[in-house]
C-alpha cells in the first residue's frame, strides 16, 4: 500500500509549501475533470447521435457522486490508501477509458453496434467514479480547510471552462483528452514529492505519465461515426456499396470535427461533414459553367432555384444567405443572377475549407467580387446590420439524406423560430422574400407554422398570409417561398404553369389564388376501388380557403408541428410527447423516486431495517430531511445547467 497518509494541511505544523502543493493539486484535479467532460461532449458528438450526448454530463454527475459515497466504504477496506494513489489511479482510469471508446468505436465491427454504444456510454462512469473519491478524499481529511478547498475546487472548474474553448480550436479533441491525463499525472507528481511513497506507487504515476503521453502521440487526428450510426451522413459515402468514399481532410475546432470527402463516382463534388453529419456540397465552378447537366442540379433540379424565373432585375440586387456550408445556395444565386451576395457561415473551418480549395470551387470565397463571405451567427448578423435584402435564403441543416429527425430533436436551433422570422421579414426590402428548402412535409409544415404566427403578429390572417407565400417541391424537397407583400393572382398563374412544366411538381405544392383540382383515380389491380387526388396540398388549400387555422392544423397533426420560440428553440422536436430518449429512462425515474419515498417513509428502528443504506435514516430522523434537500439541489442544478 501507499506510504502516504493522505494527511492535508488543516494543522498548525504542517508546513505553508506542503498546503500550497495540496491546493494546487487539488485544482488540477478539478480543472482535468471539467475539462474532460467537455472535450468528451465533442468526441461523442462524431461518434454517436446527438441526443447520446447529453449523457455525458448525466453519467459524469452520476460517476462523482457515486464516487463521494463509495469513498467511505473503500477507506474501511484500504485505509492507507492515500489521495496521491486516488490521483494516479484517476489518471490512469481516464487514459484507458479513453483509448478504449477510441478502440471499440472505430474498429469493431457494425454488427456489435449496439453493444458498443451501450459500453461506450457507460465507460466514462469509471473515471469520474475516481474523480469522485478523489475530490471527496481531499475535504475528508481536512473538513476544517473545507472553505479554502472548495474555493481551489471551484477556481480548478472556472479555469477549464475558459481553457476548453481555446484548446478545442487549437487541438483534436482527442489530443485533449490525454491532455488532461498529462494533468493529472501532474497532480499527482506534486502531491508525490510532498510525501516518501513505495517504488511501486511511483511506478503507477510514470505508467500514467507515460499513457498520457503515448496517447498525445498516437490519438487519432480523425474519428468517425459507429458503423451502424445510420443517420450519420458520412456512414453512406464511406461505407456504401462502391467503397470509393474516402476522406480528404479533416480539421477540428470548438464547433466540432469537420471533414471533407470525395467520392470516384462523383468527382465534380466534395462533401464536408460537420461531426459526420450535416453534409454540405462543394461543387467545381469550371465544371458547373461547362456542363449543363450538371449545371442543371443547381437549376432545373432543385427548388431553391425556381422563384429565380420570375424575378425581375430590381428583386434580385442583393441575397443574403444563411448557412452557405461548402456554397451551393452561394451558386444558386449566382445562377439566378443577383448582383450582390452576403454569406453568413457559423462555422469557421468549414469556411477556411472552401477557401483553401478554391482551385476546385473556382474561388467562390476568395475571388469573386460580388460574393462577400462573414463567419457570423444569423440571427446576431440579421439584428446587428442596417441593410436590406431582396432576398433571405435558408436550406435547412439536412442535406442529400432522409435523415433521422430524432438526432435533431434536442437540437436548440434559434435560425428556426417565430422570432427569427419575424427578423428575417425586418430586414427584407419591400419587394423581398425568404426562400427556404426543407426535406419533407413535417419540416414544411412546422416552418410554414412560423411564418404564419409571425404574420399573425403584423396584423395579418392565416388566410390573408397564405396569400404571401408558395410551394413547390422536387425530389420531396419541398421549397416554400415568402413575400413580405402579397402575391398577385396573376402572378401565380404564371407560376401554377411554370412548376407543372418544369417538373416542381414532384410531391406536395400549393399555389394561392388557384382553384384546388379533385379527381377519383382507380386503384391499379382493384377495379372496385378508388383513391381521393388532390393537384394542391389539402391542408394548405383549406388554410388559403379560411377553413382551417395552423392551431386547429397542428391540434390534428400526429407530429408535433406547432411553432416554437426562442425560449423553447426545437424545431427538429417533432415528438407530441418527451423526445424518444427520455421514454427509456421512465423505468429509472419511477425507480429513484421510489427509492427516495421509501427511505423517507421508513418509520421502523434502526435493528428493524434490513437494508444497510436506509439504517443511517432509520437511526437519525433529521436525515430525512437532508435527503430532501440534497434532493431538491440536485435537481435545481440541473434544471440551472440545462436552462
Amino acid at each position: 500500500m501507499d506510504n502516504y497518509k493522505s494527511e492535508i494541511p488543516g494543522k498548525p505544523e504542517i508546513d505553508l509549501l506542503r498546503l500550497i502543493r495540496t491546493l494546487c493539486s487539488l485544482a488540477l484535479i478539478s480543472f482535468g475533470m471539467i475539462l474532460y467532460e467537455i472535450v468528451l461532449t465533442r468526441i461523442f458528438a462524431v461518434i454517436l447521435s446527438y441526443h447520446y450526448v447529453f449523457a455525458i454530463l448525466s453519467l459524469a454527475m452520476l460517476g462523482v457522486g457515486m464516487g463521494g459515497l463509495l469513498l467511505q466504504k473503500v477507506r474501511r477496506i484500504w485505509p492507507s490508501l492515500g489521495i496521491y494513489l486516488f490521483t494516479t489511479i484517476t489518471a490512469l482510469s481516464t487514459g484507458f477509458a479513453t483509448a478504449l471508446i477510441l478502440y471499440l468505436t472505430q474498429t469493431v465491427s457494425a454488427s456489435w453496434g449496439v453493444a458498443v454504444i451501450w459500453i461506450v456510454l457507460f465507460l466514462p462512469i469509471i473515471p469520474f467514479l475516481f474523480f469522485g473519491m478523489t475530490i471527496a478524499s481531499f475535504f475528508q481529511q481536512a473538513p476544517e480547510r473545507s472553505s479554502l478547498l472548495y474555493g481551489f475546487d471551484i477556481a480548478g472548474g472556472a479555469l477549464a471552462a475558459l481553457v476548453a474553448v481555446p484548446l478545442l480550436n487549437s487541438v483534436p479533441a482527442t489530443t485533449a483528452t490525454f491532455l488532461v491525463v498529462l494533468v493529472l499525472a501532474a497532480a499527482s507528481i506534486i502531491l508525490m514529492t510532498s510525501e516518501s511513497v513505495r517504488w511501486s506507487t511511483t511506478l503507477l504515476t510514470l505508467s500514467a505519465l507515460f499513457l498520457a503521453l503515448g496517447g498525445i502521440w498516437l490519438a487519432p487526428q480523425s474519428i468517425l461515426p459507429i458503423r451502424n450510426a445510420h443517420n450519420k451522413d458520412i456512414n453512406r459515402i464511406l461505407y456504401n456499396s462502391s467503397g470509393n468514399g474516402r476522406i480528404v481532410e479533416t480539421r477540428w475546432s470548438a464547433f466540432g470535427q469537420t471533414t471533407l470527402v470525395e467520392n470516384d463516382q462523383l468527382p465534380d463534388e466534395k462533401m464536408i461533414y460537420v461531426d459526420g453529419a450535416a453534409g454540405t456540397s462543394m461543387f467545381n465552378f469550371k465544371a458547373l459553367l461547362n456542363d449543363s447537366t450538371l449545371r442543371s442540379d443547381l437549376t432545373s433540379n432543385f427548388g431553391q432555384f425556381f422563384p429565380f424565373y420570375f424575378l425581375n432585375e430590381n428583386e434580385k440586387d442583393s441575397a443574403l444567405i444563411i448557412g452557405p456550408g461548402g456554397g451551393r445556395d452561394v451558386l444558386v444565386a449566382l445562377f439566378g443572377g443577383v448582383s450582390s451576395i452576403t454569406a453568413v457561415e457559423v462555422n469557421p473551418d468549414l469556411v477556411q475549407i472552401v477557401k483553401d480549395y478554391e482551385d476546385f470551387n473556382g474561388g467562390l470565397y476568395t475571388q469573386l467580387p460580388n460574393v462577400e463571405i462573414v463567419i457570423d451567427e444569423g440571427r446576431r448578423f440579421l439584428r446587428n446590420t442596417n441593410l436590406k435584402y431582396d432576398l433571405l435564403m435558408l436550406a435547412l441543416p439536412v442535406t442529400k439524406s432522409s435523415r433521422s429527425i430524432d438526432g435533431y430533436a434536442l437540437t436548440e436551433n434559434y435560425l428556426f423560430t417565430v422570432e427569427a422570422f419575424s427578423d428575417y421579414l425586418n430586414r427584407l426590402t419591400p419587394e423581398g422574400r425568404i426562400i427556404f428548402v426543407t426535406h419533407g412535409n413535417a419540416e414544411l409544415y412546422k416552418l410554414l407554422g412560423l411564418t404564419l404566427k409571425a404574420f399573425e403578429g403584423r396584423g395579418i390572417s392565416n388566410q390573408q398570409a397564405m396569400n404571401h407565400l408558395y410551394v413547390v417541391s422536387k425530389h420531396n424537397m419541398p421549397a416554400l417561398v415568402v413575400k413580405k407583400t402579397p402575391f398577385e393572382g396573376k402572378d401565380m398563374q404564371k407560376r401554377h404553369a411554370a412548376l407543372h412544366r418544369l417538373g416542381y411538381d414532384q410531391g406536395d405544392y400549393f399555389v394561392p389564388f388557384q382553384e384546388q383540382a379533385t379527381y377519383l383515380l382507380p386503384v391499379p389491380e382493384d377495379s372496385t376501388s378508388t383513391i381521393k387526388w388532390s393537384m394542391f396540398d389539402q391542408k394548405l388549400y383549406d388554410l388559403s380557403e379560411g377553413s382551417m387555422t395552423m392551431e386547429g392544423f397542428a391540434k390534428k397533426s400526429p407530429l408535433n408541428i406547432s411553432p416554437v420560440y426562442d425560449d423553447n428553440p426545437f424545431f427538429y422536436n417533432f415528438d407530441k410527447t418527451l423526445p424518444s430518449p427520455f421514454r427509456q429512462l421512465y423505468g429509472l425515474l419511477v425507480f429513484g423516486l421510489g427509492v427516495v419515498v421509501m427511505v423517507v417513509s421508513v418509520k421502523k428502528s434502526p435493528d428493524e431495517v434490513k437494508l444497510g443504506f436506509v439504517k443511517p435514516f432509520a437511526r437519525h430522523k433529521k436525515m430525512k430531511w437532508f435527503l430532501l434537500v440534497f434532493l431538491l439541489l440536485g435537481v435545481g442544478f440541473m434544471m440551472l445547467e440545462i436552462a
